[in-house]
């Protein structure tokens, strides 16, 4: 009796076996026939369709749900006008794991997402919104808490391009873009980790440049943040870095360093032509604490003078405060800038404060022109003004002072 269930167990799981083995591969079949392609088209259509305030495009898919999925001439289309588009986007699928995945954690993860040639093209509208904050409905209901965790990884773009034009009419562009990048939205919160980005910039007015940087943001239900892991800006002449950490984006404290490796004062100059600055420059400045106590530290050189300052501000007011000292150190001043009718070499401490970054230079500046007038005549004529004022206040002592 016992053999015979036994054998009978026996030929049911096997029977069992077979079946789901037919049924697999009869579904595996079906996801590869042009009638589960037109049905998976339709289906993502229509959901991305629902969620997005535009249309998404694609003219095929390729490859497998069991695998990698391509979608050919991917594009996103908002009020007749093409906001993304993409020759190639492949996507890991692997449906066996999602589905594993998503009945174990409630998560949908992807292993990787190749991005090929994309075209961005962003515009700002009247009100200085942009097109892609636009690009996503609201929830119907925002405050029910998310309970999905989506999990992006390997997100690879490959020579990308972006397009920006502002309200105003300035137009810039991004060429060369590549990038990796990791994306994790769960019902705690969110990080992004921009692994590597790279592109290069143009703009009317701007130097043309070259960026490359390396970011993390997270985002939590109380706070968020953003680490720049690494920011470098460079021309064919300068060349700046970034490092530092902004705490509560809402409102922020910062902890940042920008190195000026060489600031060129062509690029300078290209930026604001009335700037008077003649010579390169290079060093080094700090902004640490909240904006309503923000502390710059200033360090920079001149191959024929140093500027070396402190400045705590407050910028949460409607009208910003500044307060500070500057202090000048070997500053050939007709050699640094081109200001007419100044020259001569100066050591000097300014110290300024004002309601505006504009104010307190201008009261910098006037205290420095003091300390300028003895500088811009020669010797000789500094020793007879010497000599005619103790003259004229009869204190001309043989042996202190000699008549010229």
């Amino acid at each position: 009796m016992s053999k015979n269930l036994l054998r009978w167990v026996s030929w049911s799981v096997s029977i069992l076996l077979v079946l789901l083995l037919l049924a697999a591969l009869g579904v595996r079949y079906y996801a590869r026939t042009p009638e589960f392609r037109a049905l998976l088209r339709a289906k993502i259509l229509a959901s991305a369709n629902d969620a997005l305030n535009g249309e998404l495009q694609f003219k095929e898919i390729t490859g497998s749900v069991w695998s990698d999925l391509e979608f050919r001439d991917f594009a996103i289309v908002q009020n007749g006008e093409r906001i993304l588009f993409a020759p190639v986007v492949s996507i890991d699928v692997g449906l066996l794991g999602q589905v594993i995945t998503f009945l174990s954690s409630s998560t949908i993860r992807i292993g990787q997402i190749d991005i090929a040639e994309p075209e961005l093209n962003l515009i700002q509208d009247e009100e200085k919104n942009w097109n892609i904050a636009k690009l996503v409905k609201k929830p119907d209901n925002p405050e029910e808490p998310r309970r999905l965790t989506i999990s992006l990884h390997n997100i690879r773009i490959k020579d990308g391009k972006i397009q920006a034009r502002t309200a105003e009419g300035k137009a810039a562009r991004m060429t060369s873009l590549s990038g990796e990048a990791d994306i994790d939205v769960a019902p705690s919160g969110a990080a992004v980790d921009l692994n590597k980005l790279a592109f290069a910039l143009s703009s009317a007015g701007v130097p043309d440049s070259t960026w490359s940087a390396a970011l993390a943001f997270k985002q939590t239900e109380k706070t968020s943040s953003l680490r720049v892991k690494q920011l470098s800006v460079s021309t064919a002449q300068s060349r700046v870095n970034l490092t530092g950490t902004i705490d509560d984006l809402s409102s922020p404290t910062t902890d940042l360093t920008i190195d000026l490796t060489k600031i060129a004062a062509k690029d300078l100059k290209t930026l604001s032509p009335a700037l008077p600055l003649q010579e390169d420059i290079s060093g080094r400045i700090r902004a640490t604490g909240p904006l309503s106590a923000l502390q710059l530290a200033v360090n920079l050189a001149a191959p024929n003078g140093q500027i070396v300052g402190s400045t705590l501000a407050d910028l949460k007011k409607d009208k910003p405060q500044w307060q500070g000292r500057l202090e000048l150190k070997q500053f050939v001043i007709d050699r640094v800038l081109a200001l007419p009718g100044v020259k001569g070499n100066i050591n000097a401490q300014v110290a300024f404060h004002g309601g505006s970054l504009d104010d307190a230079l201008v009261r910098g500046d006037h205290a420095a022109e003091r300390n300028l007038r003895d500088l811009q005549a020669g010797p000789a004529q500094r020793a007879l003004a010497n000599h005619r004022g103790c003259r004229r206040r009869r204190r001309c002592q043989r042996g202190r002072r000699r008549p010229l």
